[in-house]
C-alpha cells in the first residue's frame, strides 16, 4: 500500500470477485462531501472484510506497518484499532452497501465443499442494495421546465404515475426540468429513466440533483447536491443513510449537452423514507 501514498488523497481497499453498486464513486464523494471539516480515519462503504474501506492516503504507511506487526491477525478485524489509536472513536458505516461478493462454485481440489465462495471467505453475506423498494411513492409535487414542450405531453406525465411521458424538442444545455415537492421529505431512492426501448430518444447527457431550502418566488430550491449522472438515459439511485438525514424539498434533472433531438421523459419516481 505504500506505493498509493502520494498518488491521491484517498485510497479505497477492494478484494477480488466484487461487483459494485451503479455510481458508487459519485456516493463515495457525496459521503466526503457530508464529512467534509470534521475528523475521519476509516469510511466503510460495506461489511465485506477489506473491501470498501476507504482511507485517507497519508495514512497508508501506518496502516501498511500496523498490518505487520499484527500479522498473526486477520486484517479486517485490525481496523477499528487502528481507527481508534488515530482517535476515531466509532466506526462510521455507510448504509446500504455499494458492494457484494460475486458468487462462483468452490473447487473442491481447493476447498472440502461446494458452497459459494462468499460463504466461506467474504462473510457475513453483505447487504446489497438492490433490495425491493416496493412501488414509488412520488409525493404531490409541483412540475417546472424551460424545455420546449411538445403538444400535450406536459412535463408532469412524466411524474405522474400512470402509463405515460413528457416529450420535449431539441433541448440545450441548462435546461431542466425540476420537482418541487409539496412538503419538505426524507428520499429513500430517486429513478429517472429517459426514451423508449424502441428508439434512441433517450437524454444523452444529463445530471440528477437534490435541493433543499425551496425558493417561493423562483419555484426553485436555494441550495443542491449532486446524485449523479443519467447513463444511457437512465438513473437509479439509492440514498445512503447520511444523505437521508434532511428532508429535500427538490429534485432537478439538468440538461448537460445541447442535443438536435426531441427526447421523452418516461418517468420520475421516488421512495420516501
Amino acid at each position: 500500500m505504500n506505493f498509493a501514498t502520494n498518488l491521491s488523497n484517498y485510497f479505497l481497499l477492494m478484494e477480488d470477485n466484487i461487483h459494485c453498486s451503479s455510481n458508487f464513486i459519485t456516493n463515495i464523494k457525496r459521503a466526503l462531501m457530508i464529512w467534509e471539516g470534521r475528523p475521519w480515519v476509516i469510511m466503510e462503504f460495506s461489511k465485506l472484510g477489506f473491501t470498501g474501506k476507504l482511507c485517507h492516503s497519508s495514512d497508508l504507511p501506518h496502516l501498511a506497518s500496523f498490518f505487520l506487526y499484527y500479522q498473526s491477525m486477520s486484517p479486517e478485524k485490525l481496523f477499528p484499532s487502528f481507527y481508534k489509536m488515530l482517535a476515531q472513536k466509532n466506526a462510521i458505516q455507510f448504509s446500504p452497501s455499494l458492494f457484494h461478493p460475486i458468487d462462483f462454485p468452490v473447487q473442491e481440489g481447493n476447498f472440502s465443499t461446494k458452497k459459494h465462495f462468499h460463504e466461506i471467505i467474504l462473510k457475513p453475506k453483505d447487504e446489497f442494495l438492490e433490495m425491493d423498494f416496493g412501488k414509488p411513492d412520488n409525493p404531490p409535487a409541483f412540475i417546472y421546465t424551460d424545455m420546449q414542450i411538445f403538444k400535450d405531453y406536459l412535463p408532469e406525465k412524466a411524474y405522474s404515475l400512470e402509463e405515460d411521458f413528457f416529450w420535449a424538442l431539441d433541448p440545450m444545455e441548462g435546461n431542466h426540468l425540476t420537482v418541487i415537492l409539496k412538503e419538505p421529505t426524507k428520499i429513500r431512492r430517486v429513478q429517472i429513466v429517459t426514451g423508449s426501448e424502441d428508439d434512441l430518444v433517450f437524454l444523452l447527457k444529463g445530471k440528477v440533483e437534490l435541493g433543499y431550502k425551496p425558493n417561493d418566488n423562483a419555484n426553485n430550491c436555494e441550495r443542491y447536491i449532486l446524485l449523479g449522472t443519467l447513463q444511457n438515459g437512465k438513473f437509479d439511485h439509492k440514498m445512503l443513510s447520511e444523505e437521508m438525514e434532511n428532508k429535500a424539498s427538490c429534485l432537478r434533472l439538468v440538461v448537460t449537452t445541447t442535443q438536435d433531438d426531441w427526447i421523452v421523459i418516461k418517468h420520475i419516481k421516488i421512495w420516501v423514507a
